[in-house]
């Protein structure tokens, strides 16, 4: 009985040339996941999930070619059969080589049947080549060739036969990997027996080496061959050069060797020289020359040589090149064109995108780093390289420290976006930063390239806000100060123009200085005509984008706290704007309110806010006499979920059923805390605290404190079901996601990469992964098609546009991968 596991046809005459193999024993296969939202205030936000690893187990499995080799005999002669064992795992491993004697159906017995190490593979037991042990490795994805020889007795009768079968299997693992019943069949005759074989020096070359085959061979049967013609096709990688042997001709790639006669016990060695071509790619050779000769009683024999192999571009004879520079020409030479420039601005990350391609000859994982920041005593410059997303930074698939592209094959390209932040300190004019980026083999560190990522010109932000002067939407702006008057718990407004004076745009952040318990909303005025109309009532936190040496008319509405006392001196308030790109750059506009005189008697503020299970929070209320009469207040509080709670004033518990003395004018603080249980987030309580005047009970001023339940905002992580798996094996990769905050945040999505060594499956369709993801990617994230017609071994990226995600809401999306294996 015979099995292989994990079977890869492997063509003689074929190069072997492709990364849809196994990863190794070891590797670790790293993803994260990112998602993008935009918040309350309209800033689009990104955050990345933690990072999961999964550790590939070694897997055993072993091939060994040909099934069946058939050869001539004579009586007496001692037979080479050369077999090739390939390792099919992921891990060196070594191998148990055993012949086994057909007795049922062999007309002869075979003497001393034994299994050599054929180390130059040239078909011959060679002095000083070993018997086959466990002792020899193979490591994962190459092969060595044993010869099974065996010796015919002398006085075996012309016709006999004998097959001795070849079985293999792993020392590691012999129940799953074997390959057993290779036969090596042996017929006698009484007439001519030429035997063919083939070798070459050296085995081991890179490209463009020169190499010598040699073909040579003897009459073991006992009489003489006639009109040997030998016949040898060179690979198309293969070149050849010369021969110094007159019974040798050439023909377009196809080598002819021509032996009139060849008596018993005589022998033959042709020799002939080749070139690899400069081009050929990393792998094997494999060469067989075929031979046709005339025998006296039996006719016309075809027999085959060994397989003879020439390792192109192996360990140590790699031929390795690395191009980077700007997208979409990574071979860029001209220092004019090898570079990329993008403008900046201080204080910002700017992205460029540059492509890597391996033009060596072998797979090879190029690692992407920044040589060198120009000008080098610029400080705080960071450089970081991520996929084509321009979300996810590129793993370290190989763990030596840098960030890479993963496996490339010969002649790929990849595409890799580096951010350069700028040092907000920069405020040179015209000032500009270089990143030497540097792509390097990662089998060769000599074979490397460079290109330039230059941010210039890099402008510095700067800012004014002023009173509303001109038009909307012009440079023009007012700083004289402006007063305007309201009574306590009305709206005062200011319409102000925030101008870009910078030479790059900008977004300006809105905040005000004001009282304390005073309130400010911001307004775009779309209209510019300094009203806040109903259509413009959607409150900011920021300008949007602001074009250089332009401005934005926004309206500062600022609400005068319930209770503020008349005091009859304006009020400052400043409103500030605040560069987005580099926050140390801003400036503000003074303004004054001034109170009008009231009669009233207030508690206030209302308020509200969070917190988590298991805690408290603390509301801070002023009661004030704004009356013109002195009053005896009480307090009475309530709370809507029944939380504990107390009453703080001047820093002590004070009795909830104490009496408040208070003048026209005077205020008292306190602090009411509320006590929150071990409630589910989400979970809401309304608590109110009256105020109650005891010389006129319906004289009363109540304000509402709420609090919402909650953790943080917005969470994804990752997880993986495998921390450890085989070769074929199925990965799934599962991103939980919550909105543990206390808004709603807009077009939430999900975005995940197909991690390298793996391929998405297809079972992802079986109705078991819901969501589907709405977007797929084949070149990571720098395009995108819709799911329905994906091609799943082609998918480098997934995306899930999952709209608004509700406070509280939170949900998964999963995917499933297949490590990468022979058999996918």
């Amino acid at each position: 009985m015979r099995r292989k596991l994990l079977l890869v046809l492997i063509v003689a005459l074929a190069m072997a040339a492709t990364i849809a193999v196994p990863p190794a024993a070891g590797t670790q296969i790293k993803n994260q996941a990112a998602a993008t939202y935009i918040d309350n205030s309209g800033v689009e936000r990104t955050i990345l999930s933690n990072q999961v690893i999964t550790t590939v187990l070694p897997v055993y499995s072993v091939q060994v070619t040909p099934d069946l080799i058939e050869q001539p005999a004579a009586a007496g002669q001692t037979l080479n059969f050369q077999f090739r064992i390939d390792n099919l795992a992921n891990t060196s491993d070594s191998f148990n080589a055993t012949p086994v004697i057909d007795d049922v159906n062999s007309t002869f017995l075979p003497i001393t049947p034994e299994v050599y190490y054929d180390e130059n593979a040239n078909g011959l037991v060679d002095p000083g080549e070993v018997l086959w042990s466990a002792g020899i490795v193979i490591p994962s994805n190459d092969f060595r060739y044993a010869i099974l020889r065996y010796r015919v007795p002398s006085a075996t009768t012309a016709g006999a036969t004998a097959t001795v079968w070849l079985n293999v299997d792993s020392a590691s693992d012999p129940v799953s990997a074997y390959d057993y019943n290779n036969a090596a069949n042996a017929t006698v005759y009484n007439d001519a027996v030429v035997n063919l074989y083939k070798s070459v020096v050296p085995q081991d070359v890179s490209a463009g080496d020169t190499v010598t085959y040699v073909i040579s061979g003897n009459n073991s049967g006992n009489k003489s061959a006639f009109n040997i013609v030998i016949t040898d096709i060179l690979d198309g990688n293969l070149t050849f050069v010369s021969s110094a042997d007159a019974r040798l001709e050439h023909t377009a790639g196809t080598i002819t060797i021509t032996i009139g006669e060849l008596p018993p016990a005589n022998q033959f060695r042709v020799e002939f020289q080749v070139t690899i071509n400069a081009d050929t790619h990393s792998g094997m050779i494999e060469n067989i020359a075929t031979m046709q000769y005339e025998t006296t009683s039996s006719g016309i024999v075809n027999r085959s040589s060994n397989v003879s192999t020439i390792m192109v571009g192996g360990p140590g004879y790699e031929t390795t090149m690395v191009w980077i520079g700007p997208s979409g020409d990574p071979r860029a030479l001209v220092e004019t064109t090898d570079r990329s420039t993008e403008s900046g601005v201080a204080g910002t990350l700017v992205s460029f995108v540059n492509t890597v391609e391996n033009a060596g000859l072998s797979i090879d994982v190029i690692d992407v780093t920044v040589d060198e920041i120009i000008p080098e005593d610029l400080e705080g410059v960071v450089a970081i390289a991520f996929f084509a997303e321009n979300l996810t930074p590129l793993p370290d698939s190989n763990n030596n420290g840098m960030q890479d592209s993963g496996p490339l094959a010969p002649g790929e390209t990849f595409n890799v976006v580096v951010k350069v932040f700028v040092p907000s300190s920069i405020s040179t004019p015209d000032a500009s930063i270089t990143a030497v980026v540097r792509a390097i083999s990662s089998i060769s560190s000599s074979a490397s390239d460079t290109t330039l990522d230059i941010v210039h010109p890099i402008t510095t932000p700067e800012i004014a806000i002023g009173n509303a002067s001109e038009t909307a939407f012009d440079n023009v702006y007012d700083k004289t100060p402006v007063n305007l008057t309201g009574d306590p718990g009305t709206y005062v407004y200011f319409p102000l123009d925030v101008v870009n004076e910078s030479q790059g745009s900008d977004t300006f952040t809105l905040s005000a200085v004001t009282p304390v318990g005073w309130t400010v909303r911001f307004y775009i005025d779309e209209d510019g005509d300094g009203i806040l109309d109903p259509e413009e009532m959607s409150s900011v936190t920021n300008t949007g984008v602001v074009g250089p040496d332009a401005g934005k008319r926004i309206i500062a509405r600022v609400l005068i706290p319930e209770g503020t006392l008349w005091t009859g001196t304006p009020v400052p308030v400043e409103f500030h704007a605040t560069s987005l790109n580099n926050p140390t750059v801003s400036d503000y506009q003074e303004n004054t309110i001034t109170v009008n005189k009231v009669y009233s008697i207030l508690l206030q503020p209302s308020r509200n806010g969070s917190a988590s299970p298991n805690s408290h929070i603390d509301y801070e209320h002023t009661l004030t006499n704004t009356g013109n009469v002195a009053v005896t207040v009480m307090l009475y509080p309530d709370s809507s979920r029944n939380w504990s709670y107390v009453f703080e004033a001047d820093g002590n518990v004070v009795p909830l059923d104490s009496a408040f003395p208070l003048e026209p004018g005077q205020s008292v603080t306190g602090i009411f805390r509320l006590f929150v249980p071990g409630e589910p987030l989400g979970v809401i309580d309304v608590s109110t605290l009256e105020a109650v005047v005891q010389e006129d009970t319906s004289v009363t001023s109540t304000i509402i404190d709420v609090t919402v339940v909650v953790s943080a905002n917005i969470r994804i992580s990752k997880t993986v079901d495998k921390t450890e798996a085989e070769p074929g094996e199925v990965l799934i990769y599962t991103v939980s996601y919550s909105n543990i905050g206390t808004e709603p945040v807009a077009s939430f999505t999900v975005y995940d990469s197909i991690p390298f060594y793996t391929k998405l499956h297809e079972s992802i369709t079986d109705g078991t992964f819901s969501p589907l993801p709405t977007g797929l990617s084949y070149d990571f994230g720098a395009t995108w098609q819709t799911f329905e017609s994906a091609v799943f071994a082609n998918v480098t990226t997934l995306r899930w546009e999952l709209g608004t995600l509700n406070a509280g809401g939170s949900g998964t999306v999963s995917f499933p991968v297949v490590i990468d294996g022979y058999d996918n």
